[in-house]
């Protein structure tokens, strides 16, 4: 008996253009490892890894440019929160939204009229603006600090607060 095996070329298998999060941790570290190892061939599938953020990633599967986007919860939120289309089909929920405060501040009422650390856009501004309205603190309190200038702003005393997530 006569036993051939095929072995399927890339422009065989069926293409899937898959976006993971170039600045989020975890799934930058994962679309890598999908991207340097024999995973698309163990599912047999011809997987075009692209590191987007976010709104790009809802954008191109609006637009059906993309076909998955894998992302964390705090992109997620963000993107519902911004009314990106989003369809969910897995979700990995690992993080932790807080506000962090220079060291002296005992109370939100002393952010009154210091500035406030936050990544416009994002799921951490969102609860951001709901926390300092709560407290009668207007939102131009608020500025917009990328999330790897986060913390040598606060360090540094250029805001006196920060809303994050983890594991930034």
């Amino acid at each position: 008996m006569l036993v051939t095996t095929r072995i399927a070329l890339a422009a065989e298998k069926p293409l899937v253009r898959f976006a993971a999060c170039g600045t989020c941790t975890a799934q930058g570290v994962e679309g890598l490892i999908i991207k340097q190892t024999n995973i698309p061939e163990l599912v047999d599938l011809n997987i075009n890894i692209l590191f987007l953020n976010p709104p790009q990633m809802g954008a191109g599967v609006a637009s059906d440019s993309l076909d998955v986007e894998f992302i964390g919860a705090q992109p997620a939120l963000a993107q519902l929160a911004n009314n990106i289309p989003i369809r969910i089909v897995s979700f990995m929920y690992d993080f932790e939204l807080r506000m962090e405060v220079l060291p002296q501040t005992k109370s939100i009422a002393e952010l009154k009229d210091k500035k406030i650390g936050v990544p416009f856009g994002t799921t951490a501004y969102k609860f951001a603006s709901d926390i300092v309205l709560r407290h009668g603190i207007p939102t131009s309190a608020l500025v917009n600090v990328a999330p790897p200038d986060i913390a040598n702003a606060l360090a540094g005393g250029q805001i006196a607060a920060c809303m994050i997530w983890d594991p930034l």
